[in-house]
Parts: structure tokens; sequence; C-alpha cells
């Protein structure tokens, strides 16, 4: 059925819809997201000469020499990374031993390593851009999950059962800390230690940390790799396809086009044996044997004269 004006103005307005969504989407989350940083920046300046030592030894550990810094932050309850081209690690302002910031640092610099705050930031502008699709949101989610697995699995996978232990205990100690009164949100590309949001699934990392890491290695990178190409195949299952016939005034271009359904078309077969395509005004159409084989192949009626 020809799709009339009305049909693609509907599909205009739809498609008005979702770009102005996609960019209040966008924008909320580049205005969040710079306005937490600039907060979280003002903390710079204080250091925590223990934190250093910690984050100097977990980079020495590390096959990849990162340029990363950290900062103890008030405004904070839990551990967390930042940056693409500058990298922080943010402290709460609370007191920790020495071997629990090794762990701390060890899990975020791990984070920096396997570049999952990129990830994060692809994931949320495939939000923004796929918000009306409620797979994206699921996705969000595991990704997030997924994410803090693999880090755990990497930062652990040279500790011992006894050393793998002492790292639970540290998340644990975070996990059990009072939230910050008024404590400002994190940023939405930030990688934390835990997360205080309900659901987290922190029992799950605790399972798969006691296993011996490059038995579950594997599995969580073909968990991630399955999950992104099962997101892309259902985005697009979702994506509104408008399908419409051009408009009249390109098919009619002059007095000789002629419109026909192949309802009212039949092939007339001449005394002498020649055809003729017979069009629904009875105007007739001689036709060579190659054209002829086509309209019989299409299922046209043969009539003789």
């Amino acid at each position: 059925m020809p799709v009339g004006k009305e049909d693609i103005e509907l599909t205009a307005f739809l498609c008005c819809i979702w770009a102005v969504v996609a960019g209040v989407l966008f924008t909320r989350f580049i205005w969040r997201d710079h306005a937490v940083k600039k907060e979280l920046a003002l903390c710079h300046r204080n250091e925590n000469k223990d934190a250093e030592r910690a984050l100097s030894k977990a980079m020495a550990v590390s096959s990849r020499k990162l340029p990363v810094n950290v900062c103890v932050c008030g405004s904070i309850d839990i551990p967390m990374g930042l940056g693409l081209f500058h990298k922080w690690i943010y402290l709460p302002d609370e007191k920790f031993a020495k071997e629990e910031l090794y762990y701390i640092m060890m899990h975020e610099y791990t984070h920096f390593c396997n570049r999952d705050g990129v990830v994060k930031l692809l994931t949320m502008l495939f939000c923004c851009v796929f918000w009306w699709n409620p797979a994206v949101y699921i996705l969000k989610k595991d990704v997030s999950q997924i994410l803090e697995i693999k880090c755990d699995v990497y930062a652990t996978q040279s500790f011992t059962k006894k050393e793998r232990l002492e790292y639970l205990l540290t998340i644990l100690r975070v996990l059990k800390g009072n939230p910050a009164p008024g404590n400002s949100p994190s940023p939405l590309t930030a990688t934390g230690l835990i997360s205080r949001t309900k659901g987290d699934n922190t029992k799950e990392r605790f399972e798969l940390i006691m296993k011996a890491a490059n038995q579950v290695k594997w599995k969580y990178q073909a968990i991630l790799l399955s999950c992104s190409m099962v997101l892309l195949v259902l985005s697009y299952s979702f994506v509104l396809q408008p399908a419409f016939d051009p408009p009249v005034e390109d098919i009619f271009t002059d007095e000789s086009t002629v419109e026909w359904d192949s309802e009212d078309v039949y092939i007339l077969q001449h005394s002498d044996m020649t055809y003729s395509l017979v069009l629904g005004n009875g105007e007739k159409c001689p036709i060579s044997d190659p054209v002829l084989q086509f309209y019989i192949d299409a299922g046209t009626t043969i009539r003789k004269e």
C-alpha cells in the first residue's frame, strides 16, 4: 500500500522525538559528568603519602606503566578511578591500612590498564543514542558488573589464596563503611571499588575471586563480547524502517509513461505466433521472446487472439 504524505510526516516526527530525547540525554550526561569532575578536581591537592607509595607498588608489579595520580576527597565514600587522559584515583577521607591501600590501588590501576573507563563511556553514549531500546539498560548494568569481575580477576591473578582473601576483606571493609553525609554522585564513567546501588552483585565477585584467576578470565571476556554482539543485533531489530513508494511525479515523468497492475495484464498470442502485452487500458505492447519468458515466469496469463 502506498504511504502518503501523512505517513512520511509521522516518520519525520518520530525521528525528531528520537533526536530530541537523545540530545537531552547526551547533554545531561555531559553536564553531570563535568559538574562532578569539577568538584573532584578541587581535591587534587589533598595528598596521601601512604596511598602514593601503595600506588607505586601496584604500578611496579603491572606490565603497563601509566601516569596515574592519587588524592583524598571528603565528598566520596568509596575509592574510585576517573579520567581518560588525566587519570586520578580518589580515596574517601578515611584511615586505611597500608595493605588495604595497596589492594585498592591495585584494583583501580587495573581498571585503567584495562581501559574500563573507555568502555563505560561508550556504553553511556550507546544508551543515549538507543534510549528507546530496553536492551541497552540491561547492558549498562551487566557491563558494569562484568568490568568489575574482569578487573578483580586481572588484579588478583598473581595473588596467593591469602592475598585474595585480604583483597576481599578490603572490599568488605569499604562496603560496610557508612555513606558520607551529603556525598556527591559518582561520575557515570568512574570505576569504583564497589557500588552502593541496590542490586550490586558483590557476592558473585567474592565467589569468583576465590577461584583460580585463569579459570574465569576467558569466561568473562567471552561474556562481555557476547553481550556486546547480542545487544548490537537486538538494537537493529528495534530500528524504525519506514517503507514508502516513491512520489508519483518521480514515476510519471512524461505522457508516454503508463501505469499498470499485474492483475490487469495478460499476454496476447497472435495468429503469426508473435506476442503482445495487453495493459489494463487495452493498449498493446509488442514483446520479444526474452521478455515473453520473463512474463511467463512471473505467472502472467496467455490468451490467444
